[in-house]
């Protein structure tokens, strides 16, 4: 029987049933389905190529109706950041710093379906699930051939870096516990856009983008450390710690049973390399 799992850094894993509450997670069509979503997404991300089983035509209809996102400012449209709400309205950042309409409707789909999976997950020993095992497989489905439908059409860099980052979200949903793929195109991609990404974009952003690429495609203590220490040590505020990041790192998609521990140890280890090359 084919189980895809979830995993934190400290390799406790979740299997992905446990985000469900269909009738029958584990039923042969579900896990197929599942397989087929996984195979399509990692062959795009490993070739660079057009997945094969695009569903066609894609609508660009966003998923939720979501409220829009504050427009002054570079913060959060929360007054308590800190706030362990998972309602994505009071989760939203601002939003000006996406320019393509269609990438901005992923994000907040996006956003909004991290949000209703972290929503159980704030009593770790009472985990209820909130979404049903079609909800799961059809969310799931419909932001990622969005986003790989978005391949090459961007123009803003940024964009491109966002894009990115969330299709490497995605791909940690169904990580085996303890180990990372490979995926080559990704990586030379995100490496590339990442290193490219304009200085004047806001902090939580880049917070967000390293962080999610540090756990998802690169190795901090491999080749791309340098430019990794670089970047944080040039736009991550020096009086950061960990609370004060990960307040802002659930502002963006982020699903907490996952990426919580995983973010901890990456946000670490990028503030001692951030030190260790001449930062603070």
């Amino acid at each position: 029987m084919l189980a895809v799992s979830l995993t934190t850094q400290n390799y406790k894993s979740r299997s992905e049933s446990e985000l469900w509450n269909g009738p029958d997670p584990n039923s042969a069509l579900a896990l197929i389905v599942v397989d087929v979503f996984r195979f399509d997404l990692s062959y795009a991300l490993r070739t660079g190529k057009p997945p094969q089983f695009f569903i066609d035509p894609i609508s660009w209809s966003p998923i939720f109706d979501l409220p829009s996102p504050t427009s002054s400012g570079l913060g959060f449209s929360v007054e308590d950041v800190g706030g362990q709400s998972s309602s994505p309205s009071n989760l939203s950042p601002n939003l000006n710093f996406l320019h393509e309409p269609k990438l901005l409707v992923i994000f907040q789909d996006l956003l909004h379906f991290t949000a209703l999976l972290n929503a159980p997950s704030s009593d770790s020993s009472n985990y209820t699930p909130r979404l049903k095992d079609t909800e799961y497989q059809n969310y799931i489905c419909s932001i990622q051939y969005r986003l790989l439908r978005l391949q090459d059409q961007l123009t803003s860099i940024l964009d491109e870096s966002t894009r990115l980052a969330m299709l490497a979200l995605l791909t940690t949903t169904f990580q085996v516990a303890g180990q990372r793929a490979k995926y080559p195109h990704l990586e030379r991609r995100f490496r590339e856009f990442c290193r490219a990404t304009c200085t004047g974009v806001p902090s939580e952003v880049t917070l967000w983008l390293l962080i999610v690429s540090a756990m998802a495609v690169f190795r901090i203590d491999g080749e791309d450390a340098e430019w990794m220490a670089e970047s944080w040590r040039a736009r991550i505020p020096a009086g950061w710690d960990w609370d004060d990041a990960h307040k802002r790192l659930r502002g963006f998609p982020w699903i907490g049973v996952l990426h919580d521990e995983a973010g901890r140890v990456a946000f670490e280890a990028l503030c001692r390399k951030a030190q260790d090359s001449g930062g603070i």
